[in-house]
């Protein structure tokens, strides 16, 4: 078995909910493997089973757009939530996994990847951070002070 293969993704189309702008480099990224669409307030009243998309990017910033996230059933999807790296840890993302425990959370859109397999498992997996040392004396003095 190849390492392609073991890296198949279950066919589900993506909802990428975004609390910072979209730059043309994350737009054509998404493009370059399959069909994107920016949900619109136009769309409000329409289920997402009817649009035709493989990657839906809904600004979690828009009230129209939280309204249309609350409406829908999350788990027939692959959520990503597309955050500022200080956001990962707000409400709004608790609230996601809470409805799709599967939906992972991205600072980044994968900018270069080989095929489509690749970029969607890129997007569903979370990354490997670096040990950080300003964290660890963090952890540790805040240990200390908890002691006392």
């Amino acid at each position: 078995m190849s390492l392609l293969d073991s890296m198949k993704v279950p066919k589900k189309r993506f909802v990428v909910i975004t609390s910072k702008d979209l730059v043309e480099e994350d737009r054509q990224a998404f493009r370059n493997h399959g069909k994107l669409l920016e949900y619109d307030y136009h769309l409000v009243n329409v289920d997402f089973e009817t649009l035709e998309f493989d990657y839906l990017v809904c600004d979690i910033r828009e009230k129209s757009h939280r309204e249309a996230l609350i409406k829908h059933d999350l788990t027939n999807y692959q959520v990503v939530c597309y955050v500022n790296f200080y956001e990962r840890a707000e409400d709004f993302v608790r609230q996601i996994n809470e409805r799709n425990p599967e939906a992972n959370v991205l600072t980044k859109i994968p900018k270069r990847s080989i095929n489509r397999e690749y970029f969607e498992k890129s997007l569903l997996e979370e990354k490997l951070v670096s040990p950080s040392l300003v964290k660890q004396i963090l952890r540790v003095l805040f240990s200390c002070f908890l002691k006392q």
